[in-house]
């Protein structure tokens, strides 16, 4: 659903973009040193972390994944070889993120199985999340639908992360958990997260915010959707220039329009048509313009951005 990866993608991406950026310039430093490392657990960590850098560079292109996929197996070679049993296991973690990118998920998935094995005797926490994690992008084999599937492999991940002790990432993936899971339980998982977010300093809580109210709003409670939708407004307009700002204005219009306070409603609509029109998003107008019109607040449309 297109409205929901822009809240949980436009989250993190101003870092994601800076981190690109430092992924470019620091390839051909890292390139460098590969030339003058020896052969030990050290260029294994070279050749995979070089390999990570060409999967994630802006504007990769399928040189950069080639090369990406010729490292790492250069990774799992040595690591074979000096019986780095933990090393064999993150370079076939690198190996199916980059088939993955590649589009090849029949190359890349046998890879992800593997990660998880070996990950799973020899890698810390993180890695083994990062395993379960890489494996809930590929669809077959387990005997449940696809969608079921994904919270399966992620289910697992979460636990992992959560073990780990990094509570952002934690926080990040239980959200996302949150917003792929039918369980009944995926309000609860959102408001942990928050409570995750604001304990360790994390600002950027408008995509947060706007979850809670759209799960609030799922469940007939518009006064609390209402409420989450109001917080997600104030930090998206402190914080937030991006498409995202149209998403929780549309957000706020559907919450009102809800209510039948159809003037307010119709004032975040415009609001959010504002920021379509600015950034050029002809899907996102198409969308709203129905919003705006007296008489016509389809509330279906509004949740098709």
């Amino acid at each position: 659903m297109r409205l929901i990866l822009m809240i949980l993608t436009g989250m993190f991406f101003t870092h994601t973009m800076q981190a690109q950026d430092e992924y470019t310039k620091a390839i051909p430093l890292l390139l460098q040193q590969l030339k003058k490392v020896k052969a030990d657990t050290g260029r294994v960590s070279l050749l995979l972390k070089t390999a990570h850098f060409y999967i994630f560079k802006p504007g990769e292109q399928a040189a950069d994944l080639d090369s990406a996929v010729l490292l790492a197996h250069q990774a799992e070679t040595l690591s074979q070889s000096l019986k780095y049993s933990r090393g064999a296991g993150l370079s076939y973690l690198v190996i199916s993120q980059a088939w993955r990118e590649k589009g090849d998920t029949v190359q890349g998935r046998p890879y992800a199985d593997q990660a998880i094995a070996q990950l799973s005797r020899y890698g810390t926490k993180m890695e083994q999340g990062n395993a379960w994690k890489e494996r809930s992008m590929y669809p077959g084999n387990i005997k449940v639908d696809e969608r079921s599937q994904k919270i399966y492999y992620q289910e697992r991940a979460v636990q992992l992360y959560k073990e780990s002790g990094d509570s952002l990432t934690y926080a990040k993936e239980l959200l996302f958990l949150s917003e792929i899971t039918d369980s009944g339980e995926d309000l609860d998982m959102a408001l942990e997260a928050l409570r995750i977010f604001k304990n360790i300093g994390y600002k950027d809580l408008q995509g947060v915010y706007y979850l809670i109210g759209s799960q609030y709003s799922v469940r007939n409670n518009p006064i609390e959707a209402i409420r989450y939708c109001e917080m997600a407004v104030a930090v998206a307009e402190e914080r937030d220039s991006s498409m995202q700002l149209c998403t929780v204005y549309n957000r706020m219009g559907l919450a009102y329009y809800e209510i039948n306070e159809r003037e307010k409603a119709k004032e975040f609509f415009l609001k959010a048509l504002a920021v379509a029109e600015r950034y050029r998003d002809m899907d996102a107008i198409w969308t709203l313009v129905p919003n705006v019109t007296a008489g016509s607040m389809i509330k279906m449309n509004g949740y098709s951005i």
